[in-house]
């Protein structure tokens, strides 16, 4: 690898090698963006699921429509169902405890939302009625922080898929600077020497010019 097209050449194939590998982390970022934009719609339909649920839950604990109980029941279930499909991208971001905090306080939401039925008892069905509030209102914090915590990933997945353009950019100056530097010292340093010894010999002047021995070129 003395010669100048050695040089050059390995050179270029090490910037080829980078510039190929950072092309197939962007391909990856791109298609993990996209699927974590899918994901995040997904988030935010569980989200606006349970605070219809909780917007008939208030119809029915307060205004006793059985309607809105049958649509409540709907949600209920809806959420159950979509939460079974979600449940390994959810346990990735928040965790075993976090998620199975979530279908504990789903399935006590249901219990005690079902109990509040016993109208024939009201100091227990108001107990139940803040219960069942306690524990909406921890669903719906429940979605929520899933849902940051996802845009958070987003993010991270964005700025690295930015990151990877500069990067190629910066391989291609510096292919560029490696470039001329070869160029400048094997190249135009040995036509220097040359036109030296032209004018030398022009002034009958045959004294030995001082060269760097070791270059093939």
């Amino acid at each position: 690898m003395k010669t100048i097209r050695g040089k050059i050449i390995f050179f270029f194939l090490i910037c080829l090698a980078f510039i190929s590998l950072l092309t197939a982390l962007y391909y990856e970022n791109t298609f993990s963006l996209r699927k974590e934009l899918y994901m995040i719609e997904r988030f935010d339909d569980l989200l606006n699921d349970v605070l219809e649920l909780r917007r008939y839950e208030k119809n029915f604990v307060y205004y006793r429509d059985l309607s809105s109980l049958r649509e409540g029941t709907f949600y209920l279930a809806k959420i159950d169902r979509d939460f079974k499909i979600l449940h390994d991208d959810i346990q990735d971001i928040v965790g075993s405890d976090e998620s199975g905090r979530f279908l504990e306080n789903l399935a006590e939401y249901r219990r005690v939302l079902e109990a509040i039925m016993d109208i024939r008892k009201p100091e227990i069905a108001r107990r139940q009625v803040d219960m069942v509030r306690t524990r909406g209102k921890s669903l719906i914090d429940f979605t929520q922080k899933l849902i940051q915590a996802k845009r958070q990933r987003i993010e991270g997945t964005l700025k690295r898929a930015l990151t990877i353009p500069l990067a190629v950019m910066g391989i291609f100056i510096v292919l560029i600077l490696v470039i001329f530097r070869i160029v400048n010292r094997d190249i135009l340093g040995p036509l220097k020497l040359v036109k030296i010894a032209i004018e030398e010999v022009a002034k009958e002047t045959f004294t030995p010019i001082h060269y760097d021995t070791e270059k093939q070129d």
